[in-house]
Order: structure tokens, then sequence, then C-alpha cells
């Protein structure tokens, strides 16, 4: 009876440790995301997403974010852009990746 009872407590500091580590490699692998999270945004800090613009009403995605500048009051040049193109989703928006933040 006596080894089963100090099996029995040695399972349950066992156990009582391994919760432990699971909780912290939880909060680890949140904080992990959370950062991940973080560097996907500063990445994506000079694009921006354009929804709305009818896709007969243009002939190329970069003269449609240089109309949407001038709409804006905003000079935008071909030189400023250093890509865009439509994404292939359902409403078919736009993408543009400019060269800098200004």
């Amino acid at each position: 009876m006596e080894a089963t009872t100090n099996e029995n407590r040695a399972l349950r500091e066992q156990l009582a440790s391994t919760k432990k580590k699971l909780n912290e490699e939880s909060e680890e692998t949140e904080r992990l995301n959370e950062e991940l999270d973080n560097l996907e945004q500063y990445k994506r800090k000079n694009s921006l997403e354009i929804h709305g613009v009818p896709e007969d009403a243009y002939t190329s995605t970069e003269e449609v974010v240089i109309k949407l500048g001038e709409t804006l009051s905003v000079p935008i040049k071909p030189e400023d852009i250093e890509m865009s193109h439509k994404l292939n989703t359902r409403n078919k928006p736009i993408i543009v990746k400019f060269v800098s933040q200004v």
C-alpha cells in the first residue's frame, strides 16, 4: 500500500511539473505569435490595399494608384511605386507597395 501511495505521489508531482512546463510553453508560443504578427505588420507598412475599383475602369494597376493619389491630392509618381497588382480574391482588390513611406 505504501509503495502505491509513493508512486501515486511521484506521478502527481510529475503531472504538476508537466502542466507547469506546458503553461510556460503556451505563454512562449503566444508571445512569439504576437512578435511574428508585429513583424508582419512592420513589413507591410509600405503597402496599401485598394478596393472598389471596377476592373474595366483601368488598363494597369499603376494607373489606378496614380489616379487615386491625384483624387486625394497626394502626388504619386511611377517611381514611387515598387509594385502593384490585383489580388486573386473574390473582389479583386489592388495591392500596391510603395518604395518608401512618407
